[in-house]
């Protein structure tokens, strides 16, 4: 079959008479397009594959609450020395901490602000050349 255009799938298939069932995401801008064939679908098979997708959806969310809402632990000494060179030095780089800081690479710098952003510590205002690094104290 000659390629007819990207996109043009779903409207192909539903010129063709098949089945298909459009099934919206609540997670975004998304949807599913289940294409049936004429010996599957029935109301068992149907019930069966939309309880999955409910499960997979409700495993999706919690997954996402867990890494967005993160615990704060205490921080460690490297964290403390990156909010101290960061709050005097708001404008600086990853690389600049990691020659200032002793024993820490650029993506321990990285996975450190990363961190302390989660906390909700460390905001970054602004992009990534003309941004700024702002210490939230508690």
């Amino acid at each position: 079959m000659p390629y007819r255009g990207l996109g043009s799938g779903i409207p192909r298939v539903m010129a063709e008479n098949c089945e298909v069932e459009l099934i919206d995401r609540p997670d975004g801008n998304q949807f599913i397009a289940r294409i049936w064939r004429t010996t599957q679908k029935d109301e068992t098979t149907t019930q069966k594959a939309n309880e999955e997708l409910v499960s997979a959806t409700q495993k999706e969310e919690s997954t996402t609450q867990k890494s967005i809402i993160a615990t704060p632990k205490p921080l460690t000494d490297t964290q403390k020395e990156i909010l101290e060179y960061l709050h005097e030095h708001p404008t600086a780089t990853r690389q600049e901490v990691a020659k200032v800081i002793d024993n820490i690479t650029e993506d321990g710098v990285k996975y450190n602000i990363g961190r302390l952003q989660q906390y909700g510590v460390l905001k970054r205002v602004g992009g990534r050349k003309n941004g700024h690094w702002e210490v939230i104290l508690q």
